[in-house]
C-alpha cells in the first residue's frame, strides 16, 4: 500500500481544493509521509474553517493522533 500511495501521489491533482487536500493527506499518511500529511491536514482544516469555524479545527483528529503517534 505505501508504494501504491507514493505512485498515486506523484500523479495526484484535483481542481477542487477540498477534495485534493482531503485525499492528499490520506495518501501521504499511507505512504508514510507523516510530516507532509500533518501539513496537508492543517491546510484542509484552514480551508474548511471558512465554512465551518466550529467543527473544522477538530475534524480528522483521529488521523492527526495516529500520525503524531508514528512520529
Amino acid at each position: 500500500m505505501p508504494a501504491l500511495a507514493r505512485a498515486t501521489l506523484a500523479q495526484w491533482h484535483v481542481d477542487d481544493a477540498d477534495a485534493d487536500l482531503n485525499t492528499r493527506f490520506r495518501l501521504e499518511t499511507v505512504a508514510g509521509r507523516d510530516r507532509p500529511a500533518l501539513a496537508t491536514l492543517t491546510a484542509l482544516r484552514t480551508l474548511r474553517a471558512r465554512r465551518d469555524p466550529v467543527t473544522a479545527p477538530v475534524e480528522y483528529t483521529q488521523y492527526e493522533l495516529f500520525i503524531r503517534q508514528r512520529l
